[in-house]
């Protein structure tokens, strides 16, 4: 009998402990955060609760556990009260984006809250970079849009390589703005007989993408030479020898080169 009026004693004790204390509520409101790649954010947590409980906050990134001072120094925790858990991510990244929980746990009652983080960014890079055709100094190219990185794609950019050229340059093409819902073109003042590598960059507001993989190798079809040698001169040689000499343009892709008759 003794021992029953003490259990019952312990469990009136617990109850009137448990109504007594001030339930732990989060008073910050679930939320989409919009952010733009390199920018900073604050995620707030912020606890209405009992001040004679001790609270813990902890973070999770899609569900995996948050460690700060590792992540690439990203997560920061800035929340000075005692109240508030709020964290930092520093210079956001594409990969940041996601749900973001905070959980707050005291000794008789827990509870969380999640908030969206939306990142933009510039968009990735184009696939599939096709020659559909090529004439002497022409190239019909088409390619497939990459992620626009919740930002649309307002314009491409194409570039071509050589043999002869120094890295990657612009071309002109047709049309000559390429608008972000285009996923054809066509490249004009090619040089006939040339091997030719092209590329497609995406923007949209954020700003310039990352180049797409160059599309394979083509070369243009030759033609008759459009441009005369420059520098022709005469001279030389023996009594029965006429040594003459000139420059082929840089368009027919030959060094100087001496005729002897």
């Amino acid at each position: 009998m003794g021992k029953t009026a003490d259990w019952t004693d312990v469990q009136r004790t617990v109850i009137d402990f448990l109504h007594k204390e001030e339930p732990t509520i989060i008073t910050t409101q679930p939320t989409t955060l919009d952010i733009t790649v390199g920018e900073s954010v604050v995620l707030p947590c912020q606890v209405s609760h009992d001040p004679s409980l001790e609270l813990k906050f902890t973070w999770f990134f899609n569900e995996q556990l948050i460690h700060f001072g590792s992540n690439g120094g990203f997560f920061e925790k800035v929340g000075g009260q005692h109240s508030a858990g709020d964290i930092m991510i520093r210079n956001i990244q594409l990969g940041h984006a996601g749900k973001y929980t905070c959980a707050v746990q005291t000794k008789v009652d827990s509870i969380s809250i999640a908030v969206d983080l939306v990142v933009r960014g510039p968009p990735g890079p184009p696939t599939s970079i096709q020659v559909e055709e090529i004439t002497d100094t022409t190239a019909s190219l088409s390619w497939r849009p990459g992620p626009d990185n919740h930002s649309p794609i307002t314009a491409y950019t194409i570039q071509a390589r050589t043999p002869f050229s120094l890295g990657w340059q612009a071309v002109t093409t047709v049309p000559e703005v390429v608008g972000g819902h285009q996923l054809t073109a066509t490249v004009i003042d090619l040089s006939p007989w040339v091997e030719y590598e092209f590329r497609v960059l995406a923007s949209n507001r954020v700003g310039n993408g990352e180049p797409s993989k160059p599309s394979k190798q083509a070369r243009t079809k030759s033609t008759t030479p459009k441009v005369t040698p420059a520098n022709v001169s005469g001279g030389g040689g023996s009594r029965s020898e006429l040594v003459i000499t000139w420059e082929v343009s840089k368009l027919a892709q030959k060094p100087p080169h001496p005729w002897r008759r």
